[in-house]
């Protein structure tokens, strides 16, 4: 007597073997998913670190923490003390997002136009995606709502005492570049 198929018993047990083996390939590849998570996450530090010592070689200092968490950058201030904007937006010239960072250039550096402002405005509308480690969280645009107005723009800080050590740095820097 020649059977033609699979009893019922036999193609349980197939199906049983083939779902104990993918139960065991499962932890592998979602450890292999979460290594190029790591991975990734250590690159995009990587490129932010290459990124402000890029940004010392050719501005001679680090890209500083801008005036205060209410400002913006401005791509007319260039690089230094007048730059209001903080390190994240001092670097995007270096990691490849120099249009991001000349957005809202009006080429005057004295005033916020309305150029500036709606530059401003987009800027901080786009999420970058190395600022973020994907095992973390994923890169979206984390809005906050500010009643807060724009302050009139100035080279220099308003407060006296930030203006005085503002000064006294640019004084010893005369003395040791001269």
């Amino acid at each position: 007597m020649k059977r033609n198929a699979f009893t019922l018993v036999e193609l349980l047990v197939v199906i049983a073997i083939i779902g104990m083996l993918v139960g065991l390939l499962l932890p592998a590849v979602q450890q292999a998913r979460e290594a190029a998570r790591k991975m990734q996450c250590n690159n995009n530090l990587k490129q932010l670190g290459l990124a402000s010592l890029n940004h010392e070689s050719i501005a001679t200092i680090y890209p500083s923490g801008g005036w205060d968490k209410s400002k913006t950058g401005d791509p007319d201030a260039g690089f230094g003390i007048s730059q209001m904007g903080g390190w994240t937006y001092s670097i995007l010239p270096f990691i490849e997002q120099n249009a991001l960072y000349q957005l809202g250039a009006d080429s005057d550096p004295e005033s916020a136009s309305e150029t500036q402002k709606n530059g401003a405005k987009q800027r901080t509308e786009i999420a970058l995606p190395f600022f973020f480690c994907p095992s973390r969280r994923s890169c979206k645009l984390y809005v906050t709502t500010s009643t807060r107005r724009m302050p009139p723009r100035h080279h220099l800080p308003e407060r006296p005492i930030m203006r005085a050590i503002v000064e006294r740095i640019k004084s010893l820097k005369v003395v040791i570049d001269g």
